[in-house]
């Protein structure tokens, strides 16, 4: 019963956490993670309104943003270092400042919202957005709002053409 699960999980999450909702998923299902579509956000970045607008603006007039990460690798050799770059401007679905209904303002920070899409496997992360932003951590507070799963069917779909490999 998800109703059951999701308050027994609220009773134990950690301070600070509050779960919102439970899904039920088959358990002969993929893994949660290769079915993540994607991830919404509300950042309150401690930045003038208009400044962010700005900058949201020009970084969403882009038609690509490259992101070089370090791969992660079990066994490197010294002095090899691995990186990947991709277009972070693919996994942008939204970026808008502003509140999602029932949020409240904060005075001295700007809220933005933010979606995120898993293309192959791999997002944005919300370090990297910040640093697009040329704003620290230490300015920002992030608070996930949904994590976005493939539905039912797509699901099927993975597991049939897993099967087909």
């Amino acid at each position: 019963e998800p109703n059951l699960a999701l308050q027994s999980l609220q009773n134990v999450a950690a301070d600070g956490f509050r779960l919102m909702s439970v899904q039920e998923i088959p358990m002969k299902s993929p893994a949660l993670m290769g079915t993540v579509a994607g991830m919404d956000y509300l950042l309150y970045l401690n930045i003038d309104r208009d400044v962010l607008k700005d900058k949201v603006q020009e970084l969403l007039e882009k038609e690509n943003i490259e992101i070089v990460r370090r791969k992660k690798r079990k066994r490197r050799r010294r002095g090899h270092k691995h990186f990947l770059s991709f277009n972070a401007r693919l996994h942008i679905a939204k970026l808008e400042v502003g509140l999602p209904q029932g949020w409240e303002e904060q005075e001295g920070w700007a809220p933005l919202m933010v979606a995120i899409d898993r293309i192959a496997e791999r997002g944005v992360r919300m370090v990297e957005l910040l640093k697009l932003f040329d704003i620290e951590p230490k300015d920002a507070v992030i608070i996930r709002l949904k994590t976005r799963f493939q539905n039912r069917e797509e699901l099927g779909k993975i597991k049939y053409e897993q099967k087909q490999v």
